[in-house]
């Protein structure tokens, strides 16, 4: 089986994106700070932090000294990625969908099919280790939220197109950012 894409591997815990975003412009913040600022359970931050350490984008801080310090720095690979994490981060709370849009699989599943897949098959592939019930789930939900179009064919056998609908385009260009920022 195939790994996944970067952009899946980014969103496989909730609080990543928003992290990295909420690190543009710092040199580092403490534990303390991202969960009073993010809103987001101990254990769930520290899962997040602990992928983010996985994929090199940011590290423990290295140095001892002042209690004040920062516990945890952004590599410069992280900090490539700060910029486009901001940006879908707040394009995501502007348009009240940041729970929904945070979700395990709806950003790299739109990303997916905004790049070309349409099939169920090529989407479930494209992602990488993913079960065609995630697959079917997540895109039943992008579907009820208005962000993915499904076409039905009636052929033999039956047959579905996806497509990325207009309230999701403009996630699109800030997706393709994240993925090639983490290449």
């Amino acid at each position: 089986m195939q790994d996944p894409p970067p952009l899946a591997r980014l969103c496989a815990r909730r609080w990543a994106v928003p992290i990295l975003a909420d690190l543009e412009g710092s040199k580092g913040c403490k534990f303390v700070t991202l969960a009073a600022h993010l809103d987001g359970s101990r254990a769930a931050l520290k899962a997040s932090l602990g992928l983010l350490e996985t994929l090199g984008l940011v590290i423990p801080n290295p140095g001892h000294g002042h209690p004040m310090r920062p516990e945890y720095v952004l590599t410069q690979r992280g900090a490539l990625l700060t910029g486009p994490a901001k940006s879908l981060v707040r394009a995501l709370d502007k348009t009240q969908a940041l729970e929904f849009g945070l979700r395990k699989w709806s950003m790299p599943m739109v990303h997916v099919i905004h790049s070309g897949q349409e099939r169920f098959g090529g989407i479930a592939e494209a992602l990488g280790p993913v079960t065609d019930r995630a697959v079917s789930l997540a895109l039943t939900d992008l579907q009820d939220n208005g962000w993915v179009k499904r076409k039905l064919f009636n052929d033999r056998p039956p047959r579905s197109i996806y497509s990325v609908a207009r309230k999701a385009q403009r996630f699109a260009p800030m997706l393709t950012d994240l993925g090639l920022a983490l290449e």
